[in-house]
C-alpha cells in the first residue's frame, strides 16, 4: 500500500500534496507558498444512508485482498500477505488453502507479499484466476493459475504461470498490485511508482516505465498461445516500447485499490498520497491518454513542477482526504493518511447504497461514501486493508487484524 508503515504497521500504502479535499471542500494555493488553505464543511451523512459493519469470520494472517469468482457458488476468496488464498463460504473458513504461493513470494519488506487477486470473467468455464505478488528480488509479478474445474476448492501451485514481470528493485514500498477485470473483459493492473518518497526515479510520468501506471492487458483465450496480448483499444498499442503499449493511465503513486463499477464500466482508483492528500479518481475505460498527475501533481496541487512539462490528459480527483499536519483547516471527518480504494455498491440488499462508492482510510478507520459530488463518513472500522464483492455484489472488507466484515446499510 504505502502509508501504513508511517505509524506502526508492517504493511503500507503512501501520501502527497493536493488541492480539493472531499466533496464541497475548497482549496486555494497561496501566492507565497505551495501550502493550500482548506475550508472543510461540517460532517453529515449521505441522505438516508447509514452503514452497519458486521464481523463475518476471523483468523486470517495479514489479509491483503478479498474477491469472488462470480460463479454462483457463494465463495469468497481472501488473499493473505504470506501467499495463501483461503475460501470463505457460509460463514466458515476452509482449513486447506485454495492456492498457496508461499514458496515463490518475497515478503521481507512491509509492503511486499501477495498483493492482488482477480478471477477471469469466464472462470466458470476456464477456471483461471490472476494474482500479483512480489518476487524475492522485489519485482512485482502478474501471474495466472488454473483450477482443474471451477468447482474445485484447491488449485495447484504447479499451474502458476508468469504473465508480466515489473522490475522493482529500488525500494520495497509502493508496489501497487491491485487487479480488476473491466466490463470490456480486459485486465487492469495498478502499479506503484517504485517506492521512496516523491517519486525519486521519476517513473510515474515516464510512459516507457511500467511503474506508477494502470496497465491494461488482454488475457483472454483469443490471444492464442500468448499469455497476454495488447488490447487494440490501448492508446499506445502500436508503440515500439513493449511497456508503453500496455499503458492505460499514468501518474499514480501507489494505487490501493482499483475497481470497476459493474453498471457503468468506470474505473475507480484509490491512490495513496505523499504529504498532504489522499485521492479518489474515476475515469471511463473508453478514455484515452489518461494521466492522474503524480508526481507533477498531488491531487490538484503542484507537487514537483519539474514533472509537469508535457502533462496531458490530466484527470482531477473526484474527492480527496487531507492530512491535518499538512493542510490548514483539515479537520474530521475528511482526515485521511492512507486511502483504501473500494467499490461502487451494486448489490440488492442495501438499496440506499446503490451507486455509492465506498472507500476507507487505513489510519483513521473511517469508512466513506461518495455519490453525486458528496463525500461523507458513513462508519468506522479500524485498519481496513481491502474491500471486495461477493457473487451477488454485496460488499465485504478485510482488516489488518485478520477479520472479514460484511458491509450493509441499516
Amino acid at each position: 500500500m504505502g502509508n501504513m508503515n508511517r505509524t506502526l504497521v508492517a504493511f503500507s500504502i503512501g501520501v502527497s500534496s493536493a488541492a480539493l479535499v472531499a466533496a464541497g471542500v475548497v482549496l486555494v494555493p497561496t501566492a507565497a507558498s505551495a501550502q493550500p488553505v482548506a475550508s472543510v464543511p461540517a460532517p453529515r451523512a449521505l441522505p438516508g444512508v447509514a452503514l452497519t459493519v458486521v464481523p463475518s469470520v476471523s483468523g486470517f494472517d495479514d489479509p491483503t485482498a478479498v474477491a469472488s469468482a462470480h460463479d454462483g457458488r457463494g465463495r469468497l476468496f481472501v488473499a493473505e500477505r504470506s501467499g495463501r488464498i483461503r475460501i470463505v463460504k457460509s460463514g466458515k473458513v476452509y482449513k486447506k488453502a485454495y492456492l498457496n504461493l508461499a514458496g515463490v513470494i518475497g515478503s521481507n519488506g512491509g509492503e511486499q507479499g501477495l498483493l492482488g487477486l482477480a478471477f477471469s470473467p469466464g472462470f466458470s468455464k476456464n477456471g483461471k484466476l490472476f494474482v500479483t505478488y512480489t518476487a524475492r528480488d522485489g519485482a512485482v509479478i502478474l501471474a495466472s493459475a488454473k483450477a482443474k474445474k471451477a468447482s474445485k476448492n484447491v488449485v495447484k501451485k504447479s499451474t502458476l504461470k508468469t504473465i508480466l514481470r515489473v522490475p522493482h528493485s529500488f525500494a520495497t514500498n509502493h508496489n501497487g498490485g491491485s487487479l480488476a477485470f473491466g466490463t470490456d473483459g480486459l485486465l487492469y493492473f495498478g502499479t506503484g511508482d517504485g517506492g521512496g518518497s516523491g517519486d525519486p526515479q521519476r517513473t510515474a510520468q515516464r510512459l516507457t516505465s511500467p511503474l506508477g501506471k494502470i496497465l491494461r492487458l488482454n488475457v483472454a483465450t483469443s490471444c492464442g498461445k500468448k499469455r497476454y496480448c495488447v488490447p487494440t483499444a490501448n492508446q499506445f498499442a502500436k508503440s515500439k516500447s513493449k511497456t508503453k503499449r500496455l499503458v492505460f493511465a499514468s501518474g499514480v503513486r501507489n494505487p490501493w485499490r482499483i475497481s470497476i463499477d459493474s453498471a457503468t464500466g468506470n474505473l475507480w482508483v484509490g491512490d495513496v498520497g505523499q504529504d498532504a492528500f489522499e485521492e479518489v479518481n474515476v475515469v471511463s475505460t473508453s478514455a484515452r491518454g489518461v494521466n492522474f498527475g503524480w508526481s507533477c501533481r498531488e491531487a490538484n496541487v503542484t507537487f514537483n513542477g519539474s514533472q509537469c512539462p508535457g502533462l496531458a490528459g490530466y484527470v482531477a480527483p473526484v474527492t480527496t482526504l487531507c492530512h491535518p499536519e499538512a493542510v490548514s483547516g483539515c479537520v474530521p471527518p475528511f482526515v485521511g493518511e492512507s486511502i483504501i480504494g473500494g467499490y461502487v455498491y451494486r448489490g440488492r440488499t442495501s438499496p440506499a447504497l446503490v451507486g455509492t462508492y465506498i472507500f476507507a482510510d487505513f489510519m483513521t478507520g473511517r469508512i466513506f461514501g461518495f455519490q453525486s459530488g458528496q463525500t461523507r463518513q458513513l462508519a468506522s472500522l479500524g485498519r481496513i486493508t481491502s474491500f471486495g464483492e461477493s457473487d451477488s455484489r454485496e460488499l465485504y472488507a478485510v482488516t489488518y487484524g485478520g477479520t472479514l466484515y460484511r458491509i450493509r446499510s441499516n
